[in-house]
């Protein structure tokens, strides 16, 4: 069973409370196998001009786009109704896994975020979010979710050497060689006990290469901040932020190093992970990080 943990900057009263409500609703969370934040506030109203909006945007441009890009921006409406959106899709996946994953998270974020004006989902191979504050191109790292394996790697400070190099790398090649995709991905032996990495980052394109640099080096900082705070290293970590995100496994998961037969989707089938269990194996912590990074 997978545990949800709130991890903040408070007493340890108050994490305690929140470590015991976690437990109720851990089950919930990983039947969902996916990820979300919704907005506290900004609500609308039922057959409001504002939910006319949010269902032209989320089932007309963003949804009519999936079949020929991993991302796309829209907006739908006037001021004050207006609504902002966006598909982002892995760098790695096929079209039509990438489709597949937006029709599913589009249905998924009204379902979970009823009422709300903002609203930002994740899956292994998507993330959609809209909003009515225009947010494209700005960087956006204030609340982020991290999973994490309950398994933990041999040598722990040896590994976060070589990871904090891999990162680096890889943040490299997506703010600099590709730069209008903004993504990267590696597989590679990074010790002889631990095997073989894979690791990618990903920015929304439309950000500007120091501000994807930002905030990659800010999801990073949660992997050091989390390992400090379990006194471990996870062997998989996944980061996500509404400006980017990072994963690392000691498992294949990127589409290039998983072979065909065990591939979870190719462009020919076109299956979603979505109707199969989540990458993670095993047991999973996920935690949200609310002002919890530091800059």
């Amino acid at each position: 069973m997978a545990l949800v943990i709130v991890l903040c900057l408070c007493s340890i009263q108050t994490i305690l409370i929140l470590l015991l409500h976690s437990l109720l609703v851990g089950v919930k969370a990983q039947m969902q196998a996916s990820h979300y934040t919704c907005s506290m506030i900004n609500n609308y109203t039922e057959g409001s001009i504002f939910q006319s909006n949010l269902n032209q945007l989320l089932y007309s441009p963003l949804n009519n786009n999936g079949n020929n890009s991993i991302y796309t921006k829209a907006r739908e409406g006037e001021d004050p109704d207006k609504v902002y959106g966006l598909f982002l899709c892995r760098g790695d996946v096929v079209p039509k896994d990438c489709k597949n994953c937006i029709d599913v998270a589009r249905e998924r974020i009204q379902r979970e975020c009823p009422l709300k004006k903002q609203a930002i989902i994740w899956f292994d191979e998507c993330l959609v979010r809209y909003s009515n504050v225009s947010f494209v191109s700005m960087l956006d790292a204030s609340i982020s979710k991290i999973l994490y394996s309950v398994e933990n790697v041999s040598q722990p400070e040896q590994f976060m050497g070589n990871l904090s190099a891999i990162f680096d790398n890889l943040t490299a090649q997506a703010t600099t060689i590709n730069l209008n995709l903004k993504y990267a991905d590696n597989s590679d032996v990074i010790n002889s006990f631990d095997g073989k990495l894979h690791a990618l980052v990903q920015c929304l394109p439309d950000l500007s290469a120091v501000n994807c640099v930002t905030c990659l080096k800010t999801a990073f900082s949660g992997i050091r901040n989390l390992s400090l705070s379990i006194a471990k290293v996870p062997r998989g970590v996944r980061i996500l932020l509404p400006s980017c995100n990072l994963r690392y496994e000691l498992y294949p998961f990127l589409y290039a190093s998983v072979p065909p037969s065990t591939r979870q989707g190719n462009e020919d089938e076109g299956m979603s992970s979505l109707h199969k269990k989540p990458n993670f194996p095993g047991n999973l912590f996920e935690g949200t990080f609310s002002h919890y990074f530091s800059h």
